[in-house]
């Protein structure tokens, strides 16, 4: 889900606007979390690798 700043951005107000991903985690994901985060990452850069 979308979030909005959290209270430990507080002293960084240059991110307050910057979109965010707020979600629960837990360990028996790890790996989904880290596909999620790779294919933001590419799409960030541009990117569409299949």
């Amino acid at each position: 889900m979308k979030s909005s700043p959290l209270a430990q951005e507080a002293n960084e107000p240059e991110l307050a606007d910057k979109p965010r991903l707020a979600l629960a985690y837990n360990h028996k994901s790890m790996g989904r979390l880290t596909q999620l985060i790779r294919r933001i990452n590419e799409l960030g850069a541009g990117g569409m690798k299949g």
